[in-house]
């Protein structure tokens, strides 16, 4: 979530109509369903904001513009004003019309450092002295909500897919209009998720190389055991069917068996099985991922010219954390 953010600023102490200016502005349609004004008319507030030289306040001034508009709604108001809020700055444009589904509302600072700059913030924040927790639990929340429906594709919150399809009488309540709608919504940004996944776990299998060198071994088997040596990977590969030298004039020439029968091979070792297990580690491709990256770490750390020897089950711990 936060590689959406580049900011956050407690803005306790801030005065509305000083320091900053409310610019999400709510409407309601005859089911008394909420819109953003931007939804409603197919406009863009924010832009109009940034660009527009405001003679009142922002409010009033958003009402002329809108005054000869059609459909005119039910009524205009913007979104609550809370005591204690805290402000994001995020990377990317705001939209408004999705913020307000989640019950976040938009500034837009009018002094200091961050002049003109938008902002989101929670505008359905309940300030009890009982509710701290509560409050910023839920702002959490509306956050990852807001940042997974905007990023359909390059986002996925295993959190809030979790909680939609399993908590689904509690989520709701995080949906300040339309929840049904925006289930629905969700249910294809996660099956999407879903489909491309499948389709780049197929990729990835169709990627696995067909033939696993005596090299390769060496590596697979330190990574596997803690150490290993290059005659005892030569020895292994020669065990399995179709196994050959590339050339067998020359003695140091490398081994080559089907990359499918050596995973098989190290499967059927208990204690190598544990270990690919442990680590969730089913076919090649993967298997071929972890030791990459097991390299990586210890190259970081000047180790890459030595790796026999190095305890694979105390990294087990250290992997952990990629």
């Amino acid at each position: 979530m936060l590689k959406f953010i580049q900011e956050i600023i407690n803005a306790e102490g801030l005065k509305v109509g000083l320091d900053y200016e409310i610019v999400s502005y709510l409407t309601m349609d005859d089911d008394l369903e909420f819109f953003s004004i931007d939804e409603w008319y197919k406009i863009d507030s924010l832009n109009y904001f940034q660009i527009a030289r405001i003679k009142e306040n922002h409010f009033q001034e958003m009402k002329k513009l809108l005054r000869d508009l059609e459909p005119y709604p039910l009524d205009i108001s913007p979104t609550p004003d809370v005591e204690n809020p805290t402000f994001y700055l995020l990377k990317d444009k705001i939209n408004v019309s999705v913020a307000i589904l989640f019950g976040l509302g938009v500034v837009q600072i009018l002094r200091g450092q961050y002049k003109g700059q938008f902002m989101l913030y929670n505008s359905t924040k309940m300030n009890e002295s009982d509710l701290i927790t509560e409050d910023t639990f839920d702002e959490m929340l509306k956050l990852k909500l807001y940042f997974q429906y905007i990023s359909p594709i390059g986002y996925h919150d295993q959190g809030i897919e979790y909680l939609l399809n399993n908590n689904w009488n509690n989520a709701k309540f995080l949906f300040y209009s339309r929840p049904d709608e925006v289930r629905k919504k969700f249910k294809e940004i996660f099956d999407t998720t879903k489909q491309r996944k499948e389709v780049i776990e197929v990729i990835n299998a169709s990627n696995t190389p067909e033939w696993i060198n005596s090299e390769q071994m060496y590596q697979l088997l330190t990574y596997i055991s803690g150490s290993s040596t290059k005659l005892k990977a030569i020895k292994e590969l020669k065990k399995i069917e179709g196994c050959y030298q590339q050339d067998t004039t020359k003695k140091n020439s490398p081994y080559f068996a089907p990359s499918d029968k050596v995973f098989t091979n190290l499967w059927d070792n208990e204690k190598n099985k544990r270990f690919l297990k442990a680590r969730h580690i089913t076919n090649m491709r993967q298997l071929l991922e972890h030791q990459e990256r097991y390299l990586q770490k210890w190259s970081q750390i000047g180790m890459h010219d030595n790796l026999s020897g190095l305890d694979a089950d105390g990294y087990k711990y250290n992997e952990e954390e990629w």
